[in-house]
């Protein structure tokens, strides 16, 4: 592993603590801030559990997933990303409690394998767009998971795609 990557790897596991620990507009720890994480009121198993309430299975479902706060994954399929981030904390904000969300745009998203392709159309777009994620939080309490699998690639990434990965993350983690 190159030093660089051990050293992005390691501020980017070191970020919750920096937030937590650093003098500054963002250094209060968001699960204080709120009363418990966000189970989205709206996701496909509560849905399913207010459409099936006879089923014998839905008690079981309703408590063990539906009830249960979970990360929500936004990407290219989230429409105007602003608006939907928005809107996610927007609603844990009304009932008090922490969202978790997953930025998962990053440009030539995967550069190994191609099962994860996809992404935004260039780093300018990612940047854009992660700006725009950002913008839709606003100063509420959120957790962000950013690009959950964008160092997974390095081994076959040439060093001028690490490198521009690595602005692209680097430029992500400023917008927060």
């Amino acid at each position: 592993m190159s030093r660089r990557l051990r050293t992005l790897t390691a501020a980017l596991c070191a970020l919750p603590l920096a937030f937590a620990a650093a003098p500054s507009a963002h250094a209060a720890d968001p699960t204080t801030m709120t009363s418990g994480f966000y189970a989205d009121p709206n996701s496909t198993a509560k849905q399913w559990v207010t459409a099936n309430p006879g089923d014998g299975r839905a008690p079981a479902i309703n408590a063990a997933i539906a009830n249960t706060p979970m990360a929500r994954w936004f990407g290219s399929w989230s429409g105007t990303i602003g608006t939907a981030t928005g809107a996610y904390v927007g609603a844990a904000d009304q009932a008090d409690k922490l969202p978790v969300l997953v930025a998962y745009n990053v440009y030539n998203r995967d550069y190994c394998g191609g099962h994860s392709a996809g992404g935004a159309a260039s780093p300018s777009a990612y940047a854009n767009w992660i700006a725009q994620f950002a913008g839709g939080i606003a100063s509420r309490p959120a957790v962000v998971v950013l690009e959950p699998d964008s160092l997974g690639d390095y081994g076959c990434m040439t060093q001028a795609q690490i490198d521009e990965r690595e602005a692209m993350l680097t430029g992500a983690l400023a917008e927060f």
